[in-house]
């Protein structure tokens, strides 16, 4: 009888560990990552910064980075050294003005919102130009102050045409304008308008995902720009923002929001159920001042632009081992930062050497606009304006 009884302790507790194992397993999923490390600090020179917006991962796992201020790409292996630089500021190709955000299309090319150049360069992984597409306007392909930039599975590139309080569909390779939305192009806050959107990204069934920042919400459209939901409105509370710059759905299809005027993120299901947050106000690890950009890497692990704090930071993929197997899964292949300097720098010397040559000559001069933006410790996602430069050449 003891024996039989032990017998029934033994399995009782077994099953309770495997039950403890698999709830650990399934809440991990919906929890906030393990943060890794930081990148950068303040100043010149490789792995440092000043105000990094943009960051994007290319399939290799390798990071790159976009500083608004000074126009430097820099580009980090696995291991998080420098390995190649490119760009500066000006009006130029390979040159850029209060560029905001990175990211690579379907067949690897680089894609940068050259913001206050109110176009978009791409160029390779190693920053040779390809070419690039938009100039100042309200015409189809032109941009005001273009900022987030997204591809759908068929490699079609939405662009969300922020001044212009509209977002921009491209085939592939940026050639043709597919689609408008909305097409009067006008400021609401109805299901049809934003007001002034900044992020946009896709799905892997191509659903379209829009951080309309100054509405304070996350706008989600069908592939062919079918309205189909929005969740948050403005506040401090789970599920709330505060001028929202960036979404991201990552390999799970989970939601991540770059809270930033709240200086946080949220994480939601992608119907926009509330699973976590995570970030406070300062320069600790899990803090965050005036975060832009998110991106997924190769492994899931997530990247972090802390603009504020002249740094991006990583946070690892979950990585839960449950009946000796690995359940990580590989990903498929504003406030406003501060005010970008306007005087071209030297480039930090790569360790990589690339030397770009332009395939399009830029056409003629751009209109000029007068206002000039202004920083702020705590930045609001008004629009950076425009300094004269070149109507650059479309691809």
């Amino acid at each position: 009888m003891s024996q039989r009884w032990l017998t029934w302790v033994i399995a009782i507790l077994l099953i309770a560990g495997v039950t403890a194992v698999i709830v650990v397993f399934l809440t991990q999923k919906d929890g906030p990552p393990e943060y890794a490390t930081a990148y950068g600090e303040r100043g010149d020179g490789n792995g440092k910064f000043h105000s990094p917006t943009g960051v994007a991962f290319d399939s290799s796992g390798n990071l790159y980075v976009i500083d608004s201020e000074t126009g430097i790409i820099q580009r980090f292996d696995r291991d998080g050294k420098v390995v190649g630089s490119w760009g500066g500021s000006g009006a130029d190709s390979i040159k850029f003005s209060g560029a905001l955000r990175l990211k690579f299309d379907t067949t690897g090319t680089l894609w940068v919102t050259d913001t206050l150049n109110h176009r978009l360069q791409a160029f390779d992984s190693l920053g040779a130009f390809i070419g690039e597409v938009g100039s100042l306007g309200q015409e189809a392909g032109q941009f005001s102050h273009p900022t987030g930039i997204a591809f759908d599975p068929n490699g079609n590139m939405w662009v969300a045409d922020t001044g212009n309080n509209r977002l921009q569909k491209f085939g592939p390779g940026g050639k043709n304008v597919l689609a408008i939305l909305p097409e009067d192009g006008k400021e609401g806050n109805d299901i049809k308008h934003f007001n002034s959107p900044w992020g946009v990204c896709t799905d892997t069934v191509g659903s379209l995902y829009v951080a309309d920042t100054q509405n304070h919400r996350v706008v989600r459209f069908s592939r062919d720009g079918a309205f189909l939901s929005t969740f948050g409105s403005e506040g401090k509370n789970p599920g709330e923002f505060h001028q929202p710059t960036d979404v991201l759905v990552d390999h799970e299809q989970h939601v991540f929001v770059v809270d930033s005027g709240n200086n946080r993120i949220q994480k939601f299901t992608a119907q926009g159920e509330f699973l976590c947050e995570w970030g406070t106000p300062g320069d600790g690890a899990r803090q965050f001042n005036n975060p832009q950009q998110i991106c997924e890497g190769p492994d899931g692990s997530l990247v972090i632009a802390d603009t504020g704090n002249a740094r991006v930071q990583r946070y690892k993929a979950a990585n839960v081992q449950l009946f000796g197997h690995d359940t990580t899964m590989a990903a498929p292949p504003k406030p406003r930062p501060p005010a970008p300097s306007q005087t071209p720098i030297n480039t930090p010397g790569p360790v990589e050497t690339v030397t770009p040559t332009p395939r399009l000559a830029p056409g003629q001069v751009r209109p000029t606009e007068t206002a000039t933006p202004t920083a702020s410790a705590t930045p609001a996602p008004a629009l950076p304006t425009a300094s004269p430069s070149a109507t650059p050449a479309r691809i």
